[in-house]
């Protein structure tokens, strides 16, 4: 055999195992295709659910971000996915939070960078147990001017709720969480921060 021969075959030799490589050692991850099977991801890395999404939401003010609020058995989440480089990947809130029934309402709040990383994408969401609120109040401090701000959100049948605004990283603009029945009564108020 020629030695060019040689030479040849191994240069073949090489770019198929690099092939081999790039296909079955995920060197570069590319995500999922689906935000679904993400998030269906996500939950089994996490060894949790699956659970029963009851709503899928898209990111206002990022199309890139998507959460899907859920319950499994006791317990409710928020997992939220990112669209980077061309597929989707798990981000945060996968984790469940136990559902207190002693309580009018459950609830956990999560802030994440954006992919840019000029902002930082705020949710708070949680679970209500009080059959009687139908409607939260999330109420947060204006950065450039500290006005009190309230936005609400009516609680539909699946008891769920999720706030999601974008923030800088000085600090949680967060101030109270209040749950109002159909009277405009306040049942549940706790102070944030």
């Amino acid at each position: 055999m020629k030695k060019h021969t040689i030479i040849t075959m191994i240069e073949w030799i090489v770019v198929i195992f690099l092939i081999w490589l790039f296909i079955h050692a995920d060197i570069f991850p590319t995500g999922s295709r689906t935000p679904e099977k993400a998030h269906q991801l996500s939950e089994q890395g996490f060894h949790y659910g699956p659970s029963n999404v009851v709503r899928k939401v898209t990111v206002p003010f990022d199309k890139d971000q998507v959460i899907f609020l859920g319950t499994y058995k006791d317990w409710f989440s928020a997992d939220m996915v990112q669209k980077k480089r061309g597929g989707w990947f798990p981000s945060g809130g996968v984790a469940g939070i136990k559902i207190d029934r002693s309580k009018a309402l459950s609830y956990s709040w999560e802030s994440i960078n954006s992919k840019d990383s000029y902002f930082m994408t705020y949710k708070i969401f949680g679970y209500v147990t009080d059959e009687q609120i139908t409607r939260i109040e999330l109420t947060m401090k204006e950065k450039d001017t500290d006005n009190l701000t309230t936005i609400t959100q009516d609680i539909k049948s699946d008891r769920m709720f999720l706030f999601i605004f974008k923030g800088d990283y000085a600090g949680n603009p967060m101030k109270s969480l209040r749950g109002m029945d159909q009277a405009g009564k306040v049942r549940y108020e706790e102070q944030l921060y």
